[in-house]
C-alpha cells in the first residue's frame, strides 16, 4: 500500500493527537484544509482512518474527530548506528509486539575487493530487516510503513542520508528509496534523535507538555525542539542539531570537522576522552588502588562501577562535563524557553553523578523569571525508544 506525502503527514499528526478534525490535523500538519480533506478521504477508502465520533467545531456546526483505525496494520521501526540495530514491531495502539537488537559485529556480509564499507553497513541492516520479518512473518502483509532513524544529516523530505557524522563513508545515500525499493512499503526517514523526540512526546515525558527540547546522549548526541505541540524543523529541515553547539572552545575535535561540540563532551566517547586524558594528569587517585587496577576506561559502566565506590576523581570529572552540559542547556533556556528539557539515551546510566553539575549550572547562568516552571528531566530510556519513535 502505497502512501502520498499528505497522507503520511495526516497519520503522524493522528499518532500523536487522537481523535483530531481536519482543522485541527490542517493547523498541526500545516497543510491546508482542502489537503487534509482529501488525505483523510483517501485514509479511509484505504482502511488506515475511521470516524471516531461526532463533535462540534468552534463555530459550534457538527465536525468529525478522527482517529487511526486500530486494525489498519503495524509500523516496523528501525533506530541504526555503527554499532547496532534495535528493531521494533508496533500496532497502531502503540503495543510493542516484537523487538530485537542486532550488534553490527554479528552480522556477517560477503567481503569483496574494494567493497566499501558504507555498503557493508547498508548490507548488514537490510540483512536485520530480513531477519526481523522473517521471524514476525505473521504481520508482514500488515506493514504498512517502516520508519528508519539514523545519525547524521538527514534530508527528510527527499529521505537522502547527506552525511553519517559518526558512520563513515556517508554521503548523499538515498536511504529511503533502497528500502522502500526492496520492502515495497511506505518509509520515513528521520535522525535518530528525533525519532526519540517523537516517542517522548507519544507515550514518555513531553505527552502533555506543549514546548519542550530533548537532548539525547548516547554514541553521538543530538535533538529535537517541539514549540507548540509539533516538531521544529527550521527553515531547511535540520534544526535540533544541539550536539554541534560549541561548549569547550579548547576541546576535542568532532565528527564534524569543529572543536568543543557537545558531542566531544557527553557522547560515550567524549566522556571517556575527558576521563581518561585527565587520567594521565592526576597523580593520586583512589581508582588507581587495589580494588580498581585499571589503566583506563573502556566502557562507561567501568565508569559507573569507579563512581559508585566514591573514586573522587571519577566523580570529580563526571562535576565537570555536567556543567559543561548545564551550559548547552542553560542557552537553550535562554533561546527557546521551553516548559522542559528532557534528556534523554544511554548515557543516563551516569545521571546520578552528571544532574547536581547540570542543575546548578542552569540556575547559575539562566535568569529566574525563566526558571519558574521550567523542569529538568531525566528520562528512563531504554534501548528500543530510538526504533519506537
Amino acid at each position: 500500500m502505497n502512501l502520498l506525502k499528505n497522507e503520511i503527514e495526516t497519520l503522524k499528526v493522528l499518532f500523536l493527537h487522537d481523535n483530531a478534525t481536519k482543522s485541527e490535523i490542517a493547523e498541526k500538519s500545516r497543510l491546508s484544509t482542502f489537503v487534509v480533506s482529501t488525505a483523510i478521504e483517501s485514509l479511509i477508502k484505504k482502511g488506515l482512518v475511521e470516524v471516531s465520533k461526532e463533535t462540534l467545531s468552534k463555530r459550534g456546526r457538527p465536525s468529525n474527530l478522527y482517529q487511526i483505525r486500530l486494525e489498519s496494520g503495524y509500523f516496523l521501526g528501525i533506530s541504526a548506528d555503527i554499532n547496532s540495530f534495535n528493531v521494533v514491531l508496533i500496532d497502531t495502539s502503540n503495543k510493542v509486539l516484537g523487538e530485537k537488537v542486532y550488534p553490527t559485529c554479528s552480522i556477517e556480509v560477503s567481503e569483496k575487493e574494494n567493497k566499501k564499507k558504507i555498503d557493508n553497513f547498508i548490507e548488514k541492516l537490510l540483512f536485520a530487516i530480513d531477519d526481523f520479518i522473517g521471524n514476525n512473518s505473521i504481520y508482514v502483509d500488515s506493514i504498512h510503513t517502516i520508519g528508519l532513524g539514523i545519525p547524521g544529516i538527514i534530508d527528510t523530505e527527499k529521505g537522502i542520508w547527506l552525511r553519517g557524522l559518526r558512520v563513515p563513508g556517508i554521503e548523499d545515500i538515498n536511504i529511503r528509496k533502497i528500502i522502500k525499493d526492496k520492502y515495497k512499503k511506505n518509509v520515513v526517514i528521520e535522525d535518530v534523535a528525533r525519532t526519540v523526540t517523537y516517542y517522548e512526546k507519544a507515550v514518555g515525558n513531553g505527552r502533555n507538555t506543549t514546548n519542550f527540547i530533548l537532548l539525547h546522549m548516547g554514541f553521538g548526541v543530538g535533538g529535537g525542539i517541539v514549540i507548540n505541540n509539533e516538531l521544529y524543523r527550521g527553515s531547511y529541515g535540520f534544526a535540533g542539531e544541539i550536539g554541534h553547539m560549541a561548549v569547550e572552545p579548547s576541546g576535542y575535535r568532532c565528527h564534524c570537522g569543529n572543536v568543543g561540540c557537545l558531542e566531544t563532551v557527553a557522547s560515550v566517547d567524549g566522556i571517556l576522552h575527558h576521563l581518561n586524558d585527565r587520567m594521565n594528569e592526576v597523580i593520586v587517585s583512589k581508582m588507581h588502588s587495589h580494588d580498581f587496577h585499571l589503566k583506563e576506561f573502556k566502557s562507561l559502566e567501568e565508569v559507573l562501577e569507579a563512581a559508585g565506590k566514591g573514586d573522587t576523581f571519577t566523580r570529580s570529572v563526571l562535576s565537570d562535563i555536567g556543567t559543561l552540559i548545564g551550559d548547552a542547556c542553560s542557552n537553550l533556556v535562554l533561546f527557546f524557553n521551553p516548559e522542559r528539557i528532557i534528556i534523554s539515551g544511554p548515557n543516563l546510566i551516569l545521571a546520578d553523578f552528571l544532574k547536581d553539575a547540570i542543575h546548578q549550572r542552569i540556575k547559575n547562568k539562566v535568569v529566574s523569571e525563566l526558571l519558574r516552571k521550567f523542569e529538568l528531566i531525566f528520562s528512563r530510556y531504554s534501548s528500543n525508544h530510538e526504533a519506537y519513535g
